[in-house]
């Protein structure tokens, strides 16, 4: 009884321990990913000019290139007396300290300023 036990402690600790091998692979590789994005992100808003087309802008950050990673981009809308008057478009960075941001007028979609920091 007593090697039968032993034997089923070893097999469900050889188990998690595989678990956990797999999902630190998971994890490394995400992270990875990220940064290489995120890096890729700063280069290329640096190419972004104010009074760009929003699509010319979007083209140069890596059009449909990046979309392949959920976390592309999020829209950012402000509001001043109900009338929206900027939308903003951010890219994810690896980094709290790292912004990356694209400001457009919504009525033209024309870029009015870029924000790039980082690497």
């Amino acid at each position: 009884m007593k090697k039968a036990l032993e034997t089923t402690f070893s097999i469900f600790l050889f188990f998690f321990a595989i678990v956990g091998v797999v999902a630190s692979v998971f994890v490394i590789k995400e992270f990875y990913y990220d940064s290489e994005y995120s890096e890729l992100y700063v280069k290329n808003c640096e190419n972004v000019k104010p009074g760009m087309t929003l699509e010319e802008a979007k083209i140069v950050m890596g059009g449909k290139n990046y979309s392949a990673n959920k976390r592309t981009y999020k829209y950012w809308t402000s509001f001043e007396k109900g009338i929206p008057k900027q939308f903003s478009i951010y890219y994810p960075t690896s980094g709290a300290s790292f912004h990356t941001a694209i400001h457009f007028d919504p009525n033209t979609g024309i870029v009015t300023e870029v924000e790039c920091s980082g690497f």
